[in-house]
């Protein structure tokens, strides 16, 4: 009898088992969408619980109008400011004999300056080839956003308005006590505090900082390659420096010295710090989040997710940091 419950068990374990990865593979497109609404919950709760005990309004209020409030302070702003780079980004895909003109006299000055040969003409003609492929790439990703974004809202709605239920039946199904569950639960609310809001606030201060320096300058499309520089700063380290180290040899290149070299100066003292400095200073007064954590996190995030993993990637591996640790605390230390 005992061995037929074993069976039984196995059973039940292997179908469980492929029944949930059938749906993990079904789901996986969307899975963008559901790490976003997961992420505006945490965010946008406190505010749903504040309406509603403030102003005394009803649940379903209450939520409708912070998603509303959201989206128009939050969501819209930035879907115009992506609308308008996608367009200027198409014009510049369109046209790559544009690109490629910059980038030949860019190299011609550098060759006659250093007396080195940095391409061909094959790899030219390759890099047209390139630019060309990206038009398209760029334009399904740009609707797959805005998708993502439906249907994160759709979900978000029903989490917000249903919380306290869904809320109650993840804890019943997670193997931790009352007092682990609060423990993990306000360790992952400081992470994607954190991960959520600190990067897009540093990304807002590089782009403004870049647009002033770039049209105190002269250098055409200041405020385009402001925001640009602004969105590479999502990437640690390295991101902004990908605009304002070619802007600043640029400049120098077209025999603009003094403003290549304010460029260069200028990004290296302070929008490279605030890249490298107040990006982990910011995110320890939330959380104390390693910078190998956010490194990590934009590059599976990139890989898995496209542009939106910049955001997803760091708070997945908090997440997993925060279910390790949960697990060596509970089965390691516990067991020694």
């Amino acid at each position: 009898m005992l061995k037929q419950e074993k069976i039984n068990e196995y059973i039940s374990l292997v179908l469980l088992v492929a029944l949930g990865a059938l749906i993990a593979v079904g789901l996986f497109p969307f899975l963008t969408s559901l790490l976003g609404a997961i992420t505006l919950y945490f965010l946008f709760k406190p505010s749903t619980i504040w309406f509603e005990k403030k102003w005394k309004w009803s649940r379903t209020l209450a939520v409708t109008f912070v998603l509303i409030l959201s989206f128009l302070i939050i969501l819209l702003p930035c879907l115009l400011i992506a609308y308008s780079l996608a367009e200027k980004a198409s014009e510049y895909l369109q046209n790559p004999q544009v690109i490629l003109e910059q980038i030949k006299h860019l190299i011609s000055a550098i060759s006659r300056k250093f007396k080195i040969d940095l391409f061909s003409e094959a790899n030219l003609e390759t890099i047209k080839n390139s630019i060309g492929g990206y038009v398209s790439n760029f334009l399904s990703q740009t609707l797959s956003i805005i998708a993502s974004i439906g249907i994160m809202y759709f979900l978000l709605y029903f989490m917000l308005l249903k919380s306290q239920e869904m809320e109650e039946s993840v804890h019943k199904l997670l193997p931790y006590s009352d007092k682990e569950a609060k423990i993990l639960k306000n360790e992952l609310e400081s992470h994607i505090f954190s991960n959520v809001l600190v990067t897009p606030l540093l990304a807002l201060i590089q782009g403004i900082c870049a647009c002033i320096l770039f049209w105190s300058c002269g250098l055409q499309e200041p405020f385009f390659w402001g925001i640009i520089c602004g969105v590479f700063s999502f990437i640690p380290f390295v991101g902004s420096s990908l605009i304002w180290i070619p802007a600043g040899v640029f400049m120098i290149s077209q025999n603009n010295t003094i403003s290549g070299v304010v460029i260069l100066t200028f990004g290296f003292l302070i929008i490279a710090n605030v890249d490298n400095v107040f990006r982990f200073v910011l995110q320890k007064r939330f959380a104390n989040i390693h910078p190998i954590v956010t490194v990590l996190g934009v590059i599976i995030g990139l890989q898995w997710f496209g542009l939106t993993g910049i955001i997803f990637g760091p708070v997945l591996i908090s997440f997993f940091m925060i279910l390790l640790k949960s697990y060596r605390n509970d089965h390691i230390i516990k067991s020694e």
